[in-house]
Order: C-alpha cells, then structure tokens, then sequence
C-alpha cells in the first residue's frame, strides 16, 4: 500500500485554474450605446455622438479583453496573477495573501504589503492609505463565493477569511 499525501498536507502541482472576463453584458452596452447613438445624432446631434463615443470606449474594452483572453486572473499553488481590462498586471504570491471575501461588487483580496508592490513592474504606492487590498471585480467569469473557495484552497496558512492586513487599523 502507497500513501500518496498525508491528510492533513495541502495537494501540491494542481493544475492552475484559468479565469477570463465575462464579455456578454460589455457586448450588450457596446452595441446599446452605438445603436442608440446612431438613432439620436439624427434628432439631436450632440447627445447621438456622446452615446456614441461611450460605444466607442466600451468596444475598446471589448478588443481589450478579447486580447486578454483566459488569463485575465490565474490562480495557482505559488500566487495570484491579475490583469484588468486596461493592462495593469499584478503577480501576488501566496505567502502575501492573508485572506479573501466577497465584497460588494467582486472580490477583495487581503494582503500583507500595499498592493503596489505587487504591480508588473513594481512600484511604490501612490497613496499612504493603501491598507493592503487588491479587488477582483464581479466582471470575471467566476461567482464570488466559487473565487473566494478556489483562493482560500490553496492558502498555505487557511484561515476563516476573517484575516486582516497587516495595514488595517483597528
């Protein structure tokens, strides 16, 4: 008989998990906005071509998505790899997670440093208010509850996802 993992040892080389943006409600505003501008530059020219530049940027976030692909967020056992809509990466390591829950309108990751030390290329934090949070919107093709079950998962140190950041304030 060969005992391939203690019970209590955390499963190590999974497989990463691949999220990409759900697109359809983007597909919806985009052909919305142009449709609706196109019939209103012939009543009123002004507001038409307002609606119409709002299609214009929505289509831009399409194409930016789309070039994106399955890899706007990739969870794996040595971190967390994020690239929103407009090309900003972050790479977070999972020793820098202290926690994960479902906020208001996506996910919110707890981290032990400010999350500009995670950007691709590192910077310093713009702001002194960084208290150590990275949000994954609710734009991600994944539930918030499924999200936060797949990163508190592969936390080495899991905890209730009650864990603050080391920027929190009492």
């Amino acid at each position: 008989m060969r005992i391939v993992a203690q019970a209590g040892e955390p499963e190590r080389n999974r497989q990463p998990t691949l999220v990409r943006y759900d697109t359809a409600l983007l597909w919806v505003g985009t052909v919305g906005l142009i449709g609706l501008g196109g019939l209103l530059l012939l009543a009123t020219p002004a507001v038409g071509a307002s609606f119409v530049a709002c299609g214009g940027l929505c289509l831009v976030g399409l194409i930016r998505v789309k070039r994106i692909g399955e890899r706007a967020l990739v969870i794996d056992d040595a971190g967390i790899s994020y690239t929103t809509i407009w090309g900003t990466q972050y790479q977070v390591p999972m020793s820098e997670i202290t926690g994960a829950r479902v906020g208001s309108r996506g996910v919110v990751l707890q981290l032990r440093a400010p999350r500009g030390q995670f950007k691709v290329p590192p910077r310093s934090p713009r702001r002194e208010r960084d208290r150590g949070g990275l949000f994954l919107p609710e734009t991600l093709d994944i539930s918030g509850n499924d999200l936060v079950g797949l990163i508190r998962a592969r936390l080495p140190h899991a905890d209730d996802g009650e864990a603050r950041s080391t920027h929190d304030y009492p």
